[in-house]
């Protein structure tokens, strides 16, 4: 069995998406140089970050405007 780390403990804490951002968040504050380095650290897809930092919205905010609540 192998150790656990503290990523990993950190990692089942967080979603995908705040993984995503925490990634655009770092490039942005030039703590990481290169989004194909912050992917490969915050262990998202590259082109997912590549999209958001060109300005793509994310899926759920997308469809929200799509979505009819009810009472």
């Amino acid at each position: 069995m192998t150790p656990n780390t503290s990523n990993d403990a950190g990692d089942a804490e967080l979603s995908q998406e705040d993984h995503i951002q925490l990634a655009i968040a770092a490039y942005n504050n030039k703590s990481i140089p290169s989004l194909r380095q912050a992917s490969k650290i915050f262990n998202v897809p590259f082109s997912t970050l590549q999209a958001r930092n060109s300005g793509r919205r994310s899926v759920t905010e997308c469809q929200q405007s799509q979505q009819r609540l009810t009472v």
